[in-house]
């Protein structure tokens, strides 16, 4: 039996889709001992947010990224070290690696790389029986683990396997152990794969994204009087008219803030509440409207 502690760096989530950029692991026997380890570098082949660049979340200059293969030069050595026989695997708020992998697996059309997998950081929430999130580097801190480079794959799952085998020394138990025993910290890809974005969700979510960048970013452009729609009104629309009205609703926003008033996708900062069908208005405080009418008021000015 051999035991695998991984950890993934990406170059952004754009789109719902994560970019692997980094792959590290370190391969352990029962007792610790390390036999393996690897920090695989590859071509993400998409930018890097500039959130990560500005805080220096990548290990690596850029410039390297850029000269290594991508993921599906290495896909079948990964798929091999994921699917080996006799082995368990472990990670640090893992599922943000297994996105990582499954992104990536479905954006270069390979199959699904299958595999059960431990979430120590879940582990450690429920030792201490905490709600907060614990980061990796505070629990090594915690543990007295010394710091290594910052956001490197395999350094990372260095420092997982590490607090594994503390919490293994305190419980006086060893690896296969602490895995049997916590069941509840072990998931899989089969499992993750359920509750994944489907497109229709990704392209939704992306819809309303795009629409609330129209609300925040459009300022005024021209002056309009309407009767109809007046200067310090606040619009929201129902998020299914967002979906379906979608590919001219930006219009819409643009001759409503034109005519001085304004846009929201909090429903309860509003005072017009725009429907597809007219409804029943149980908040005596927000007017309620029909896009139709919405419309008819826009192009009875514009005629």
């Amino acid at each position: 039996m051999q035991y695998l502690f991984l950890d993934i760096e990406g170059a952004n989530c754009y789109n719902y889709v994560s970019k692997m950029c980094t792959f590290g692991y370190v391969i352990t026997t029962n007792t610790f001992e390390i036999k393996t380890k690897i920090d695989v570098v590859m071509n993400p082949q998409s930018p890097f947010d500039k959130h990560i660049i500005k805080s220096k979340m990548n290990a690596y200059p850029l410039s390297k990224y850029n000269i290594c293969p991508p993921f599906p030069y290495f896909y079948k050595s990964m798929k091999n070290i994921l699917e080996a026989k006799d082995q368990l695997i472990f990670g640090w708020s893992i599922e943000n690696d297994v996105k990582y992998i499954y992104d990536a697996c479905n954006r270069y059309h390979l199959k699904q790389i299958q595999y059960e997998y431990f979430d120590i950081q879940k582990l450690i929430m429920k030792l201490e029986n905490s709600q907060t999130v614990a980061s990796l580097e505070s629990i090594a801190e915690k543990y007295q683990i010394p710091k290594m480079t910052s956001h490197k794959s395999d350094d990372d799952a260095y420092l997982t396997m590490k607090i594994a085998k503390e919490v293994c020394k305190q419980q006086n138990i060893s690896l296969s152990e602490l895995y049997l025993l916590n069941k509840d910290c072990i998931s899989s890809v089969s499992n993750y794969s359920t509750h994944t974005l489907s497109a229709k969700d990704i392209e939704e979510k992306l819809t309303r994204r795009r629409i609330a960048n129209v609300i925040k970013n459009y300022t005024r452009k021209r002056i309009i009087s309407n009767e109809k729609i007046h200067e310090g009104d606040v619009y929201a629309f129902m998020p299914h008219i967002i979906l379906l009205k979608s590919k001219e609703i930006v219009d819409v926003i643009h001759y409503i803030v034109d005519c001085g008033a304004s846009c929201t996708l909090n429903m309860s900062k509003c005072s017009k509440l725009v429907y597809i069908e007219k409804q029943e208005n149980n908040k005596k405080d927000i007017d309620m409207i029909t896009y139709d009418e919405l419309l008819e008021a826009i192009n009875n000015y514009q005629k």
